[in-house]
C-alpha cells in the first residue's frame, strides 16, 4: 500500500511537470473548440473563449424531482418522470441534479479536463457547480462532500480523480467537510458510455464499498461526480452509504447526458 501510494505522488508529480511544460511552449487554447484564446477574447479568466462560454446549456425548466432531468412537455406525473415514478431498481439516492446539459462543447471541457491533464479546469467546472449550489443551498446542508471515486488502476493512468478535485472546490466553498476517501471502488468496471443502460446498471452493481473504519451512519452525503448518464453510477454509490445507516444522500454532476441524446463518448471513470 506504501508502495502504490508512493507511484501515486510520483506519476502525478511528473504528469504535472510536463503539462506546465507544454503550456509554457504553446500557446493557450480554448479546451472547448481548441481555437487560441486572444487577449480579451475570453469568457472565463482565459480558460475558455468567450463564443464557447455562451454555448453552455443550463439544466432549466420542469425537472422530475428525483433524477433532475428535464420532463416531457414540462410535465411529470406527480413531479416524478415516468422512470422515477416506477423504477426497474430501487433508488437510493435521495435527489439527484446536474447543472449543465452535457453537450458538444461541454465535453471539450470535461475530457480536456479528464484525459489531457487539464487539472486547471477544475476551477472553470468548480465554479459551475458552486453556482448551482448557491442557488439551491439546501444541498450544502450535509455532513461531507465525497467525490465518486475512480479505480485505482485509472487513477495511476490519470494521475488524479477529476471528481475529487471538483469535489475540493465545492467544499472549500462552502466550508464542508470534504472526505475523498469514505468510498472506494472495489473492482474494476467497463466504460458506461459504450454499454446499453441495462448494462450499465449491471456493469456498476455493487462497483463501491464504504472504506473500513468510516462512519456513515446518520451522516448526510453530498455525491460529486462530472457526468451523469442514466444515473446509475451516483445511485450504486448512494446505495453503498445508505446500506451503511447514511441519511440524505443527494448527487450533483457538471452535465447530464440527456436520454433523447445519442450517449457521450469518454465519459467513463
Amino acid at each position: 500500500m506504501l508502495m502504490f501510494h508512493l507511484i501515486r505522488r510520483i506519476t502525478a508529480i511528473f504528469k504535472k511537470i510536463i503539462i506546465r511544460a507544454m503550456d509554457f511552449v504553446f500557446p493557450t487554447v480554448c479546451p472547448g473548440c481548441g481555437k487560441f484564446i486572444a487577449d480579451g477574447d475570453a469568457g472565463e479568466g482565459k480558460i475558455v473563449c468567450g463564443e464557447c462560454f455562451e454555448k453552455i446549456k443550463y439544466v432549466d425548466g420542469k425537472i422530475c424531482l428525483k433524477c433532475g432531468l428535464p420532463c416531457p412537455g414540462d410535465s411529470c406525473p406527480g413531479d416524478l418522470c415516468d422512470s422515477c415514478e416506477k423504477p426497474r431498481t430501487e433508488i437510493y439516492y435521495t435527489y439527484l441534479r446536474g447543472a449543465c446539459v452535457y453537450n458538444e462543447n461541454l465535453s471539450g471541457y470535461i475530457s480536456s479536463f479528464k484525459y489531457r491533464g487539464k487539472e486547471y479546469l477544475s476551477e472553470f467546472l468548480g465554479n459551475i457547480l458552486n453556482g448551482y449550489l448557491e442557488k439551491h443551498p439546501e444541498m450544502t446542508k450535509v455532513d461531507a462532500v465525497v467525490p465518486v471515486p475512480l479505480h485505482w488502476r485509472k487513477w495511476l493512468a490519470r494521475g488524479y480523480n477529476q471528481s475529487e478535485l471538483l469535489s475540493a472546490r465545492v467544499a472549500k466553498r462552502f466550508n464542508i467537510k470534504l472526505d475523498p476517501g469514505m468510498l472506494e471502488r472495489k473492482r474494476w468496471t467497463r466504460p458506461q458510455a459504450k454499454l446499453t443502460r441495462q448494462e450499465r446498471f449491471k456493469n456498476t452493481d455493487g462497483a463501491f464499498e464504504i472504506k473500513s473504519g468510516r462512519q456513515t451512519a446518520g451522516k448526510n452525503i453530498l455525491l460529486i461526480d462530472d457526468v451523469s448518464t442514466t444515473g446509475e453510477t451516483i445511485n450504486q454509490c448512494a446505495m453503498a452509504l445508505k446500506n451503511k445507516g447514511a441519511g440524505n444522500v443527494y448527487g450533483l454532476v457538471v452535465a447530464r447526458d440527456l436520454p433523447e441524446r445519442p450517449a457521450p463518448l469518454d465519459i467513463s471513470h
